[in-house]
């Protein structure tokens, strides 16, 4: 089961987020070690290594996602400020004058 938090981030019942747990994907293919005496060693290492591109192009959506997703609430974020006090502008008029 997943459920998603902060960023719009998923995260795994079983801990970490979505990108943690794809990273960590990643590492455990860089980390395998080819056993050539098995007959099915050329199909595993093929099947791994499109499993580890489907991981990182996965993992860099997500970042790109998180990125964007980060910057517009950056600019909401600096607008509700500017906005908050429309009065703030006249004030400024009148202490000039």
């Amino acid at each position: 089961m997943m459920t998603t938090h902060d960023k719009g981030q998923a995260t795994q019942e079983h801990g970490g987020t979505l990108s943690d747990r794809l990273r960590e994907l990643v590492a455990a293919i860089d980390r395998r070690v080819p056993h050539i005496e098995r007959q099915a060693e050329r199909r595993i290492a093929q099947d791994s290594g499109l499993l580890k591109k489907d991981a990182q192009d996965r993992l860099a959506r997500l970042e790109t996602a998180c990125s964007e997703d980060t910057h517009r609430e950056a600019a909401a974020s600096a607008g509700a400020t500017a906005a908050s006090d429309p009065g703030d502008l006249a004030r400024m008029d009148t202490d000039k004058g």
